[in-house]
């Protein structure tokens, strides 16, 4: 029979700490066949080295009998439950007749929390083996990406986000409204969030900026440290610490905010509802007594006001430019709208009919254009001419050529609009 001791990362476990951890072992015997445990179980903790036999492991998400892996003698198995708080992410069955030794997850967290070496063995298993990071690597990826390109849409990071399944946000993939993770978040977030359509985002204050107390009003935020300002209305500046940590904070902190604010929007689809949300103070809210206590925790005297904020202002986008985060997926679109508008007279044709990109009113147009559009684009092209032939000259290397001549073009043209 295996040795409890013999395998990684009990190897590296001191004599004391393997009788502490010894203390609450328990031997188990399983014929072959029997299921030791199945996905989504919630009811213990328990986590099993095998000392005898050959266990198997299961994704029924894949198909009842799918195997996806084997655990031989001198493993473990059952440790992210116990590590982190999750269901049982797969179904263990024994191959043959197995023994094992159980213990609580308890134990498993007080060895982690008391020898350092032991964390660091058996971080990197869960890491390197089995892939159990590879979620928060994707994740932590395109924060990176994205961060690079100069923008951060919240909801692109969603679908990675909930894939965390982040121990302080339990109800991120439920219907229910997860309060606990409010509590947590909010307060770390600049006060007036459910106003903010954009954050201006930096570790070092552009020069223009550098008297930022005397340019904007400062914005609290009630348990975090953590300076911002706002710099006009919906727009918050955010001065970050130093690194990456301080960023993925702030957009884990979005994430949770963005994944129960759409719960709270569902509970407002009724635009008579909407309406008397922040002008009828006798209109019952869609919410039970104990989620209006939890909401008055959270917004102390301004819950009304702060859910006609998410059910309206947080779904209302401004592009920006720079290191910027967006809240949902409207300013992801106004943003691939606007680096796409190059020509303002570009036309999007549209089910037989076209429609001014910018027009001054809401109406179709036809193709053709009317006769003051007519007299309006000659004389547009009697100033190109002109200016064409003012500009379109040998310029000196590096002195701006043709693409200075269409910058003058285009300006012209922007101005007979104008006219």
């Amino acid at each position: 029979m295996t040795d409890p001791f013999d395998g990684l990362p009990f190897r590296a476990l001191t004599p004391s700490l393997r009788a502490r951890l010894s203390e609450g072992f328990t031997e188990e015997r399983f014929s072959r066949g029997t299921r030791i445990m199945a996905k989504g179980d919630t009811g213990d903790e328990q986590v099993y080295i095998l000392l005898e036999g050959t266990v198997e492991v299961l994704d029924p998400s894949r198909g009842a009998e799918r195997v996806v892996g084997r655990i031989g003698a001198g493993h473990y198995f059952g440790e992210r439950r116990a590590l982190f708080g999750t269901p049982r992410a797969f179904d263990i069955r024994a191959v043959s007749d197995v023994v094992t030794v159980s213990f609580p997850g308890v134990r498993l967290r007080e060895v982690v929390g008391s020898a350092p070496v032991f964390a660091w063995s058996l971080a990197r298993i869960l890491r390197d083996k089995q892939g159990l990071f590879s979620d928060f690597e994707r994740f932590l990826t395109e924060v990176q990406r994205d961060a690079g390109r100069g923008h951060l849409v919240i909801p692109r990071l969603l679908h990675l986000y909930k894939r965390l399944q982040p121990a302080l946000h339990s109800l991120a993939s439920s219907d229910a409204i997860d309060f606990d993770a409010l509590d947590y978040v909010v307060p770390r977030l600049p006060a007036d969030i459910t106003q903010t359509l954009s954050l201006f985002l930096t570790d070092e204050l552009p020069w223009l900026y550098s008297r930022p107390d005397r340019t904007f009003d400062t914005v609290r935020t009630r348990a975090r440290r953590r300076t911002a300002y706002r710099m006009m209305p919906g727009k918050i500046l955010v001065l970050l610490r130093a690194g990456l940590s301080d960023l993925l904070d702030l957009v884990c902190c979005l994430c949770v905010l963005a994944v129960e604010a759409r719960k709270l929007r569902r509970r407002l689809t009724d635009p008579e509802l909407l309406a008397a949300c922040e002008h009828d103070e006798s209109t019952p809210l869609p919410f039970s007594d104990e989620e209006l206590a939890r909401l008055e925790a959270l917004w102390p005297g301004e819950v009304r006001r702060r859910l006609h904020e998410v059910a309206v202002r947080y779904s209302v986008v401004t592009p920006y430019s720079s290191m910027i985060v967006l809240v949902n997926e409207a300013q992801l679109e106004a943003l691939r709208k606007a680096s796409e508008a190059e020509d303002r007279f570009d036309r999007e044709s549209e089910s037989g009919s076209e429609q001014l990109s910018k027009p001054h009113s809401p109406m179709e147009v036809s193709g053709a254009p009317e006769p003051e559009e007519w007299l309006l684009i000659l004389l547009a092209c009697g100033m190109l001419f002109q200016v064409g032939i003012m500009h379109l000259k040998p310029h000196p290397v590096g002195g701006g050529g043709v693409v200075q001549s269409l910058a003058i073009h285009e300006e012209t043209v922007l101005r007979a609009n104008a006219d």
